[in-house]
Formats: structure tokens, sequence, C-alpha cells
């Protein structure tokens, strides 16, 4: 059955596509479904229409490394369970068939806007090879393949879509920016292209340097996270990794600087130490990892000093065992004696709290009597 994109839906597409704005495709899924309920009862090609476009922009992207339900890079907004016990997911990929598929293509070789071109390119690329794949051994489904050509231009052109949103900075947020960047990696390696690849990589690093300059307190681990996953993809040479090195270090300083109370974050200094442990461990540098270590510990122990007790010292215990496993013995005892020192204070901070119970005798042996059982092997069970 061919799909009609329903005439009241007609407007507000373009409208987006030629948007010169980020599209925040939520809202404009919003705006689609509203203009919905204002018109007559759709037909069985509008209804398929209206699927290929609002919940085409529903589908939500993973967190990270996760797969979810479909174990695809694409998972439903939301799912539940029927009353008699059916799943259900919405955004559903068993809506999804070739016509659907021919739909999204089709978008994706004419939409104006990157953002729309990479998002539909992508379901196209993602759900449409899903959908091509052969049953395993031992599978059984009652869905035949589908026939549709599911080529590599699709995995190219949303390349190409997610690096243009981000050199037009048409990205909803900084959220979204580290998300299309770590996508464009993926899809080039998945597709091994080196072109492609060194061009992601390129926006990759002058995104980090835009967003740094404009945003002292912007998502450095998102940056670090990416490099670190997709090392061997984006082939790091020398001055490159030194690169990171250097923006973590700065990132470190800058966190772990208690004068600085506008971006002092004793948390995130942690955070960023341990990623700068681990890439000074990766290149032998054991002094510059204690270091890293050391820096952001000593901002815990700064902020501890005016901290209550109790909270102090919850900081203060995590910081032994880090201490302990770089062999920085004195920083472990002057911690240790540092909570010695505040213990009387934090058993005064805290409070007794007292409820009355009143379990009536006959009721507390009965209890008794059933957990002990008759006999000592029925005790101890």
């Amino acid at each position: 059955m061919p799909l009609v994109i329903p005439a009241a839906l007609l407007p507000i597409l373009a409208q987006a596509d030629a948007s010169t704005a980020p599209i925040e495709k939520m809202r404009l899924a919003g705006t689609l479904v509203s203009a919905l309920s204002e018109t007559p009862e759709l037909s069985p090609e509008e209804k398929k229409g209206a699927f290929a476009e609002i919940e085409g922009l529903r589908f939500q992207r993973p967190h990270g490394s996760e797969r979810r339900t479909w174990g695809i890079y694409w998972s439903e907004l939301a799912s539940g369970t029927t009353q008699d016990g059916r799943t259900f997911y919405s955004p559903d990929i068993t809506f999804v068939d070739e016509d659907v598929l021919a739909h999204w293509i089709s978008r994706s070789e004419n939409a104006r806007h990157p953002t729309l071109r990479a998002r539909f390119s992508d379901l196209a690329w993602e759900i449409g090879r899903f959908l091509s794949r052969k049953p395993k051994a031992g599978e059984t489904s009652t869905r035949p393949p589908i026939s549709i050509s599911i080529g590599h231009e699709l995995a190219r052109r949303a390349i190409d879509g997610y690096l243009e949103t981000l050199s037009r900075a048409l990205f909803e947020d900084e959220y979204h920016a580290w998300q299309f960047l770590d996508r464009a990696i993926e899809l080039a390696s998945s597709i091994n292209d080196q072109e492609r690849c060194t061009k992601a990589k390129s926006a990759l690093f002058a995104y980090q340097q835009t967003i740094e300059s404009s945003n002292p307190t912007y998502m450095l681990w998102r940056f670090d996270e990416i490099a670190w996953n997709r090392s061997a993809t984006l082939s790091l040479g020398d001055g490159e990794k030194q690169m990171l090195i250097d923006v973590l270090e700065r990132g470190l300083a800058k966190r772990a600087a208690t004068a600085d109370k506008t971006h002092f974050d004793p948390h995130a200094a942690m955070d960023i130490a341990d990623r700068l442990h681990r890439r000074r461990i990766q290149r032998g540098e054991q002094d510059e990892a204690r270091r890293a270590i050391k820096t952001a510990g000593a901002a815990f122990e700064e902020v501890a000093k005016g901290a209550q007790a109790l909270l102090a010292s919850a900081w203060l215990e995590d910081l032994i065992p880090r201490y302990r496993n770089e062999g920085m013995s004195e920083d472990v005892a002057r911690v240790e004696a540092a909570i010695r020192n505040r213990a009387g204070e934090a058993s005064g901070e805290m409070k007794r709290i007292e409820v009355p119970v009143s379990i009536p005798k006959a009721e507390l042996d009965s209890w008794a009597d059933q957990v002990a059982g008759t006999t000592s092997e029925e005790a101890f069970r």
C-alpha cells in the first residue's frame, strides 16, 4: 500500500525544510500531530504517510554504545505493556515497510535542511539494513526480508548531513552536536570511508575548540569519550594526541582551582583526572598520571575543610583507594588523619530517630515459631 502525506502536514514540513535555524525534532513532531488533530479521518495511505514523517522524527538515538530493543542504533521513544501482556513500542519498527523506507530514501535525497537529510538517511540506512537481514539459524520470522536496495550512499549522505549541521551550527544544543559527531564517525567507520573519517575528525576537533572558547563548562567528557572510543577509526597522530592531553589539562586546572568560584568543581576535576590518568598511562607517563589524581584530590581535600564532617568524611574516604593505588602513602596517611580528626564532629551531626512499635507478645512468639521452625535444621534454612 503506497503512502500519502496528509495535506495538513505539507506546509509545516516545507517550512521546516526551508528553515535556516536548528530543527527541534520533538517540537516539530508535536506540531505535526496537532495539525492532524484538526483534519478529517485519514485514509490508510495517509496514516502510513503520517507515520513516515512523524514517527520518523520520534525514533530515539542511543546513549553511548547501548543498542536497545532491536539491537540497532535507533530505538523507540516509549514502550509499555497492554492488559493482555503484550509489549508495545512507540514508534514501532514493525510498521516500517518498503513504502516507508522508499519515502525516507526520497526525503534523504531531496531534503534541504541538513538535519532532516541526515536523520532520514540514517533511518533508511540503519532500519533498512535491519529489515534486509535474513533470519539467523534457529530464528523464526513471519516477515520476509525487504527487497529494496539499501546502499552505502545512504550512510554517506547521513554523514555529510551531520557534518553540515555542525558546520552551520544547526544543531539544537551541545548535547546533540556531540551526538551528531559521534554518529558521523561511527558511520564513516562502518563503511570504511577514510575521506569522511578524516572530515569527521577535523569537525570533532574544530567543534571542541569552538565550544571551549565560548563555554568553559562545556561537556569536555563527551569530547574525550568520543576520541577515546573511536580512536581506531580516528587514527590520531602524535600532535592530535597531545592536543587531547592539553585539552584535559586545561579542564583539570580550571575545575580544580579553588580560588575560581565560578568554575571550581572537584567532582568534574576528578572525572577529568581519571581521563587524563588513562591517557598518561597509555603513554607510559606514570608520574604525570599520578599528578592528575593528586591535583583533583587536593581540590576535594580543600573543599572538605569547609564542609560538614559527615560529608567531608565521605569525600575523603573516596580519595584513600585512589591515593593507595598510586602508591601515595603520605597522602593516604594525611587523609586518614583528617577523617579521624573530624570523627567526633561527625558523630555529633548524626541524629537519633526513634519510632516506638508495640507488638503483642503472642504475635511475636507466633512469628518466632514460624521463622525458627520445629527443628534445628528448619531454623538454619
